[in-house]
């Protein structure tokens, strides 16, 4: 997939907004909410050109595990680099500030993503 979007499950349609926009773009998207295995998430991030990354809901340590995931994900032998990868928080106030670094881009509305992808393409 050339897109993959990790999401922490927050119930608040975060994640099929993203990957409706993602999809509207024509991009092949894949995503971790369909029960996949660990080994399967890392093969699915090694193999994306970019990463989305939905954050819901305060959760650090979900937050700490899944940038450590995007960083091991690099050691795979198939991976490819990734163009980007994007933070999608949906609250402005979630404090992400220990584990930004490891973004490309973050952003607090799917608007700001769509303007992402257009100067990507």
């Amino acid at each position: 997939s050339e897109v993959y979007i990790i999401s922490d499950g927050g119930e608040n349609g975060l994640h099929e907004t993203t990957k409706k926009l993602l999809e509207n773009q024509n991009l092949r998207v894949a995503s971790n909410t369909k029960g996949i295995t660990y080994s399967q998430h890392l093969t699915q991030l090694a193999r994306a050109k970019m990463v989305v990354l939905c954050y819901s809901n305060d959760n650090e340590h979900w937050l700490r595990v899944k940038g450590n995931d995007i960083l091991k994900s690099k050691g795979i032998s198939s991976a490819r680099p990734l163009d980007r990868i994007v933070l999608v928080k949906t609250n402005e106030h979630l404090d992400t500030s220990d584990y930004e670094e490891i973004f490309t881009d973050i952003v607090t509305s799917t608007n700001q993503l769509t303007s992402i992808l257009k100067h990507q393409s």
